[in-house]
Parts: C-alpha cells; sequence; structure tokens
C-alpha cells in the first residue's frame, strides 16, 4: 500500500500542522507556503489530502480556503477539526525592548492587535503566509 501524502500550510509549528498531526498517525507531511499551493497539489495530484484553515473564532471564515474550494478546486470538505490556539511573540531576551517590526499572519495579528497595541504601540506590523513561516523569518 502507497504511503498517504498530506499537505498542509506550512511550514512546521503551524496551527495547521498541530490539526495534520492530530488528524493522522501516519503518512508523508509536504508544507506549502500558502492556501493555493496547498489545495492545487490536491488538483494536480501530488498529494491525496490537504489540510488548511477554514475558519478563525475571533476573525471568522479564512475567505481565501472559501473562495478557493468555492470558485477554483473540485475538492469536498472531509473533515473538521478545532485547534485551540495560543500565540507567542518571539523575541530574544537581550532585545525585547528593541522591537520595531512584528511578523505574522494577519489573523494572528488580529488575535493579538490588543496586546500589541498597548505593549508595542509604535511596531510596523509586517504579515506573512503563516506564524510559522514569521517564526522562520526571526529566527
Amino acid at each position: 500500500m502507497t504511503e498517504q501524502r498530506i499537505g498542509y500550510l506550512g511550514p512546521k509549528g503551524t496551527f495547521t500542522k498541530m490539526a495534520v498531526d492530530a488528524l493522522f498517525e501516519g503518512g508523508e507531511f509536504v508544507g506549502y507556503e500558502n492556501i493555493p499551493a496547498c489545495l492545487d497539489a490536491v488538483e494536480a495530484g501530488e498529494i491525496s489530502t490537504a489540510v488548511v484553515p477554514i475558519e478563525n473564532a475571533i476573525e471568522g471564515s479564512v475567505h481565501l480556503t472559501v473562495d478557493y474550494l468555492v470558485h477554483h478546486v473540485n475538492q469536498s470538505i472531509i473533515a473538521e477539526l478545532t485547534v485551540p490556539i495560543k500565540q507567542h511573540l518571539l523575541v530574544h531576551p537581550d532585545h525585547e525592548g528593541e522591537i520595531k517590526k512584528v511578523y505574522s499572519h494577519s489573523h494572528a495579528i488580529a488575535q493579538c492587535h490588543q496586546y500589541l497595541h498597548t505593549q508595542y504601540p509604535n511596531a510596523e506590523v509586517e504579515y506573512t503566509a503563516s506564524t510559522g513561516k514569521a517564526a522562520e523569518v526571526v529566527a
């Protein structure tokens, strides 16, 4: 039997990867840079299943996922999993007072807006494709 290939909004460390780990016991897991690339990989036969975010308790629907599923690919939702979200601010301890820019996904920024506004009011925000990608940028 061939090993299942599962794609997800990567890289490792994303909440989507946490969902993959909870849903699948085995297989080959492939991280994709963005939601369209992950869903397109199913269409191209590169992977058998895509795991992508579809809803966020604070921000609501993940419009890119919904739009892609409705208008661009011929795929069905086969399961849903709620993943508790807890955001973290990654910064070297020697530079905590020097934060000038915050990198993250737009939904994570929205979830943390009040904290960022009060603690780092002058920090510039730069959006990334995922929270995991943001961690890679600052590593």
